[in-house]
């Protein structure tokens, strides 16, 4: 996910990236819990990106 990039080649924000990690680790929680998912394989990791973004300027 730190690899892709938008269409016209810049890359994701950060907080953006975490916003998808945190969704997809919900999503993989739920299917542990509830659809005999092993276990979480993000349990464990490290979060991506950052956590606050920075000052917008206008």
């Amino acid at each position: 996910m730190r690899a892709a990039r938008k269409k016209d080649g810049t890359p994701y924000a950060q907080t953006h990236l975490r916003s998808l990690n945190n969704q997809l680790d919900a999503i993989l929680n739920h299917a542990a819990n509830h659809y005999r998912l092993a276990r979480n394989p993000m349990k464990g990791l490290r979060k991506m990106g950052k956590k606050r973004a920075g000052e917008m300027r206008f």
